[in-house]
């Protein structure tokens, strides 16, 4: 292979895996589609760890034969500093990822941990803080749900269920 293909392609690859994190949902979607694509209600979907609670979580539904996807929610703390350390999922590679703009384009990096600050929220969002999910199967689409291990520093591990929306906002 050439080296401009071989550039070419890693580029490509690079733009993939960016998508996964930053991809718009198409424009016209039915609203029986819509009304399964809203954030989950955070009283129904809150799960509690000692001090933590783990608000509105969602991942985003595989697009065009993806098998890259990412996780989001609210973690809010009443209590000392803790830290996300890991996530995990049968079947998939799970790592904590941030943006960071370096030399003047925004890049998505791999993270050690999240901070959860005392008597604060972590908000694993779009363009923030998120949890990559790699190997997805195709099954991950709008309306599906898996399970997620997180392990916290202090807190210790608690599985929760994640709703699939084509819109996690």
């Amino acid at each position: 292979m050439k080296k401009s293909t071989k550039s070419i392609f890693a580029a490509l690859m690079v733009i993939g895996t960016l998508a996964a994190c930053n991809q718009k949902p198409n424009s016209t979607i039915n609203a029986a589609t819509q009304a399964t694509n809203e954030i989950v209600d955070t009283s129904e979907s809150e799960v509690e760890l000692g001090d933590l609670s783990i608000a509105n979580p969602r991942a985003r539904a595989l697009l065009g034969g993806q098998t890259t996807t990412a996780a989001f929610m609210d973690i809010e703390n009443e209590g000392a500093a803790d830290k996300l350390i890991s996530a995990s999922s049968e079947g998939l590679t799970a790592e904590l990822h941030s943006h960071a703009m370096v030399d003047g384009m925004m890049q998505m990096r791999q993270v050690a941990a999240i901070e959860v600050p005392a008597n604060g929220v972590a908000e694993l969002k779009p363009g923030s803080f998120h949890i990559m999910l790699f190997n997805a199967p195709a099954t991950m689409v709008a309306g599906s749900n898996f399970k997620l291990k997180l392990k916290f520093e202090k807190a210790g591990e608690v599985e929760i269920d994640v709703p699939v929306l084509q819109d996690v906002g």
